[in-house]
């Protein structure tokens, strides 16, 4: 409890106008360590909300790891969390890394083609194969291929075992525009 206590202090006076703004780098530093309770329709974090977020799976099997955007003021960030238990049947989650994301649209569709968006790792490879669990910062632009050098800005992947939030090469990254339903 005395680290929800001080995580929620340090978020007030970081993200309220008493306060010099919190640079993006500290947000995300003052999150890792925060455990919750992941109850629907409550704010996780006090100062923070979620923007939603998944499972990680390792062979297609889930782990006790996920994923998830939050909005923490006015910074976005990705946060690697790791299960627990559980605490009257809602997962029990501790943030164990976490770090700033760059501006995007969260609600942009395909047909923007100019507005920076998170795209469904299923829509891209990483070295020629399908990743799951890779998250891609991409603008579309008019092509059906996206690579580095078109549109493809940034990508993060997950070291579950060293509880890390990794970024890749986008060099190595190729993503398909996904065909409208």
């Amino acid at each position: 409890m005395r680290r929800c206590f001080l995580l929620s202090t340090l978020l007030w006076c970081t993200l309220t106008h008493a306060a010099p703004p919190a640079r993006p780098n500290e947000i995300a530093r003052a999150v890792i360590g925060a455990e919750y309770i992941s109850v629907p329709d409550r704010p996780d974090i006090p100062g923070c909300s979620d923007g939603g977020g998944s499972i990680i799976s390792a062979n297609h099997v889930p782990t006790d790891f996920s994923y998830q955007f939050m909005k923490c003021g006015p910074q976005r960030l990705l946060v690697l969390e790791e299960l627990v238990g559980m605490m009257d049947n809602f997962p029990h989650l501790r943030i164990i890394d976490a770090i700033p994301l760059p501006p995007f649209k969260s609600d942009a569709t395909e047909s923007q083609l100019h507005v920076r968006q998170i795209v469904n790792a299923g829509d891209c490879t990483l070295d020629g194969r399908r990743d799951r669990t890779m998250l891609v910062l991409v603008k579309w632009g008019r092509g059906d291929r996206i690579t580095a050098r078109n549109g493809v800005i940034t990508a993060w992947g997950f070291d579950l075992e060293a509880g890390k939030i990794i970024q890749f090469d986008t060099s190595r990254i190729e993503c398909e525009k996904p065909t409208p339903p």
